[in-house]
């Protein structure tokens, strides 16, 4: 895989074009950029039961297979009356394979977004966003919020293709697949102390190696019996 970014090496400076891949990262002044993974941002918009828009934007994916089908949370602890969460997969190219729907390929040829819905009660913050704890963007407790139905009782699931719009139940809102983005993962790096660990790790050697060539001192020590029937006594030679 391939990232080509634009890069300013300080401000006000031109950017530049680079290309980075694995084991060929990014130096920027001693900082080194690695591309370490990537996948695709579906964008979203979420419009609430009063018609405001509650969340709009990509959406980052998890990938699960080589082919790219990959999993969903979006969260929109504003939307009035309820809250709304939006779980579920991004699939690039969907087919159903024993009625199952799957991602056939990585490319994204049918690229459809599997959509299970979570609504809070009005006035509950089903999402935890007011307890001051730190949570994933990719984890969803709705252990507070209600999973939206089908007729037949199993979780809802709403299909969207690209442009397509869907009611959410209860009169919560609607959702919208607006489009697809890809997205690099990247590991940044910044390590000012490598000079010193080099020179430290040298100078070991350099003091391992000296005492290959420095002559050892040896002292030799026999034991014998004293004449005078005392007992053994040491001596050094």
């Amino acid at each position: 895989f391939q990232a080509t970014m634009s890069v300013v090496d300080e401000p006000g400076a031109a950017p530049r074009s680079v290309v980075i891949q694995p084991n060929h990262p990014l130096d920027v002044d001693g900082a080194r950029a690695f591309l370490v993974g990537n996948g695709y941002a579906p964008s979203v918009t979420v419009t609430d039961g009063n018609g405001q828009v509650a969340y709009r934007g990509p959406v980052v994916t998890k990938p699960q297979d080589g082919n790219y089908k990959s999993l969903f949370v979006v969260k929109a602890p504003n939307a009035e009356p309820r809250q709304i969460a939006l779980f579920g997969v991004f699939l690039p190219t969907y087919q159903l394979q024993d009625g199952i729907p799957a991602s056939i390929f990585p490319q994204p040829l049918e690229p459809r977004l599997m959509v299970n819905v979570a609504l809070a009660e009005p006035g509950v913050d089903g999402l935890g966003y007011t307890n001051g704890r730190p949570q994933s963007i990719m984890r969803l407790d709705a252990s507070k919020m209600t999973v939206a139905k089908a007729a037949d009782g199993q979780p809802l699931r709403v299909l969207l293709a690209p442009g397509a719009t869907a009611t959410l139940p209860d009169g919560a809102g609607t959702v919208r697949f607006d489009g697809l983005t890809r997205y690099a993962a990247l590991d940044i790096r910044y390590d000012p102390s490598k000079g010193w660990a080099l020179a430290t790790a040298l100078l070991a050697l350099a003091g391992v190696t000296a005492s290959l060539f420095v002559r050892r001192r040896r002292v030799w020590v026999r034991v014998v019996r004293e004449d005078d029937g005392g007992g053994p006594s040491a001596r050094t030679l």
